[in-house]
């Protein structure tokens, strides 16, 4: 007797949606089929009728971002209630990046310490490339099944750099890592977060000369090309090295095509959309300083084409750039209408809204299908980060990462919706939302059911990038 049935459930693959059921044993997918194939369980669960799709797989997480503690304790506050949040969401595997200490210390020292904070979720890890002897590391971490390596490419750098410690990326260093990540082979990748400082703070200096503080002017301060130039010269020494590289939450219609241009020529690129950008404007002004976000929210056009990039698969990932701020971090004691130059950037609680707010801004207005959602947010990057057929998945052999959605009922976002860290925002509070999980399921442990979390402390495994 096997230990679980899910009946009744409409599973979705990126091809097809299948009318039946799923067995599950010792953590992994035993059958999926109709249910007179089904062997006797020790428990059924009912989906009635609604959607089941393999966890969400984030790789854009970052922990830690504010504190005056020690980044490893930062981690340690943040991972434990953001991980509540993330299964209320439907998340199942979370990739944090991996920020190295002040004085350097060997990512695999630190990478062993993070690992010890895992929370139920399963889980690997990306790591932050910003000096050269990281760079050094990238054989070990790989042999050790971390192969995704991030660059802030010409990002961040002078006063903006001082908030997260890391220094920008040349293009001398990006493209020694991108030929290191060839000879590796696959799944090694470069991450990419492309924009350029030294052009942007041209129009910082003009937008805060012209005594503009609101999210418009953020936008303004950080025009398109500042990301699409570097997304076209990142792209071309990826060309170049013959390389992987990953771009990170594109945001302008420049950008999507870009990314085409270079796929068509035979780049190995893969690129990335978050769910503020997708949904939320330059224009929305009623979310104020917490809509600051780097690259800035766009206007309508350019959220149309990202849609159009999601749908046609030039754009091949979503993931959340979620962040760890609180409401008083974020507003930096001005309120939520303060000056946008004063606040840090970033968009916290994204983890529990994603699947929601694309299930009704992206499924519900035929912007994208639910196969289409379960392509870019967990079977492609399953794929692109080694874990496939593990996860990403609803599949004979894989584990057992599952999520029913409830596509029926719609909630209002309010502070009661989310479960993560206490004081933290959301840039979609008093929207209303379909989508939202009524189970989710890691390795066929059920983390939360009906609104209740079922979890507890710890759990989570990691698991290793591997060649397919």
């Amino acid at each position: 007797m096997i230990e679980c049935v899910i009946i009744n459930a409409k599973i979705v693959s990126p091809r097809e949606i299948l009318h039946g059921c799923i067995a599950i044993d010792g953590g992994k997918i035993e059958l999926v089929g109709p249910r007179f194939l089904m062997p006797q369980s020790r428990q059924t669960i009912d989906a009635r009728d609604r959607f089941v799709i393999p966890g969400l797989i984030d790789p854009h997480i970052h922990y830690g971002l504010f504190g005056t503690e020690s980044i490893i304790e930062r981690v340690r506050r943040d991972w434990a209630p953001d991980s509540v949040g993330a299964v209320y969401g439907g998340v199942t595997t979370v990739l944090p990046m991996l920020m190295s200490t002040d004085s350097y210390v060997p990512l695999v020292k630190d990478l062993t310490a993070w690992a010890e904070l895992a929370q139920p979720t399963d889980f690997g890890f990306t790591v932050i490339v910003h000096q050269d002897q990281h760079q050094r590391d990238m054989p070990e971490l790989f042999e050790m099944g971390v192969t995704s390596y991030k660059h802030f490419f010409n990002a961040f750098k002078g006063n903006e750099g001082y908030r997260i410690n890391v220094a920008p990326v040349d293009e001398g260093m990006l493209f020694r890592s991108l030929e290191i990540a060839r000879d590796l082979g696959e799944p090694a990748l470069c991450m990419v977060h492309a924009e350029d400082c030294d052009l942007y703070n041209v129009f910082i200096a003009k937008e805060r000369t012209k005594g503009r503080d609101g999210l418009e002017a953020w936008a303004d301060a950080r025009p398109q090309f500042t990301e699409y130039a570097r997304i076209e010269f990142a792209a071309t020494l990826a060309y170049e090295a013959a390389a992987p590289l990953y771009l990170v939450h594109l945001s302008t219609r420049q950008s999507v095509g870009i990314v085409q241009k270079y796929k068509l020529k035979g780049a190995r690129l893969s690129a990335e959309v978050v769910p503020h950008t997708l949904t939320v404007s330059r224009h929305d002004r009623e979310v104020g300083v917490w809509g600051k976000f780097v690259p800035p929210l766009r206007g309508r056009e350019d959220i149309n084409h990202l849609w159009d990039g999601l749908r046609s698969g030039v754009i091949d990932h979503m993931a959340t750039d979620h962040c760890t701020y609180l409401v008083t971090e974020k507003e930096a004691g001005q309120g939520k209408h303060g000056s946008i130059w004063d606040v840090p950037p970033g968009i916290s609680n994204v983890q529990e809204h994603w699947l929601p707010v694309i299930m009704t801004d992206g499924v519900r207005l035929g912007k994208i299908s639910i196969q289409d959602l379960v392509r870019v947010c967990s079977e492609n990057t399953a794929k692109r980060f080694g874990l496939y057929p593990r996860k990403g998945v609803i599949a004979m052999g894989a584990d057992a990462d599952l999520v029913i959605v409830d596509d029926g009922t719609e909630v209002l976002v309010d502070q009661d919706f989310y479960h993560g860290r206490d004081g933290s925002f959301s840039i979609h509070m008093g929207k209303r939302v379909i989508g939202r999980p009524v189970l989710t399921m890691v390795r066929g442990q059920v983390l939360m059911q009906e609104g209740k979390y079922l979890g507890t402390r710890g759990g989570g495994r990691f698991t290793p990038s591997r060649r397919a």
